[in-house]
């Protein structure tokens, strides 16, 4: 429940004792506080990934009008979408989007909208974004069904992301991967123009195409059963290949997956 903000008058009184040389430090109310701090106080507390922590931004707008109006006039609380329940909120994330501005904003898609409804609900969701999605920042895609992904990166392979900074693709173990096709469709932005792409992370997905095609990369994260033989030789190959491909790299982190996955 919204409830009004005090007067000044009455934030006048929640002011404490003076300056004294047993306190040196002036304290103030919460709602006395200018903007700038109280935002920082915001993204200070505004931590960890449960559902609660997400919401964050409407949890503050419904404490005070004041601390609404702040809310709303900062778009930054309203650039993270996540779809991750089997119902997408789709009506949520559009009143989201119109509150982030022209802010650039992060997409996050998990596997639970797709049970049993793959192509009904991911349409609404590339639905929502796509009039945005020159204002993509970063895209996480995890576990979701093999003809999902393809929907998802087929809409995007032609247009313009000059904000995208972030990729993160998981493959998932479920029956309806095609590995094959898999291996050699996964061609990402092939006809658009990612250009300021710099952090890669490639969960059972090939990566040839992703250091060929973008140099300059300062992360890449790959997970991968086959990445990695045998032989020790071939082994320090593929990393020297890879470094010489992306003269930016900073850090690079290979998981062959040895002691781990079904």
């Amino acid at each position: 429940m919204v409830t009004d903000a005090p007067d000044a008058k009455s934030t006048d009184n929640l002011q404490t004792q003076p300056e004294t040389v047993s306190s040196p430090y002036r304290t103030y109310h919460v709602l006395n506080l200018p903007y700038d701090i109280l935002y920082l106080i915001f993204t200070f507390v505004w931590t960890g990934t449960g559902q609660k922590q997400h919401d964050f931004p409407i949890i503050i707008s419904h404490v005070c009008r004041l601390w609404r109006q702040y809310a709303l006039d900062t778009p930054g609380f309203w650039t993270s979408l996540k779809f991750e329940k089997q119902i997408p909120e789709i009506e949520k994330y559009c009143t989201w989007l119109e509150r982030s501005k022209d802010a650039p904003f992060d997409l996050e898609i998990g596997w639970r909208p797709f049970i049993g409804a793959s192509m009904k609900h991911i349409k609404a969701i590339m639905g929502l974004v796509f009039p945005h999605i020159q204002r993509l920042r970063s895209l996480h895609v995890s576990d979701v069904p093999y003809k999902t992904r393809v929907v998802i990166f087929d809409r995007l392979n032609g247009v313009p992301l000059p904000l995208l900074e972030t990729l993160r693709v998981k493959r998932g173990w479920t029956t309806d991967e095609k590995p094959g096709l898999t291996d050699r469709g996964f061609k990402p932005f092939r006809h658009g123009d990612a250009t300021n792409l710099k952090h890669v992370a490639l969960g059972r997905i090939p990566y040839d195409y992703i250091v060929n095609r973008f140099k300059h990369l300062k992360s890449l994260d790959i997970i991968s059963r086959t990445i990695f033989g045998d032989s020790s030789q071939n082994n320090a190959k593929t990393v020297q290949d890879i470094l010489s491909l992306l003269p930016d790299l900073r850090i690079l982190r290979i998981d062959s997956e040895h002691s781990s996955g079904p």
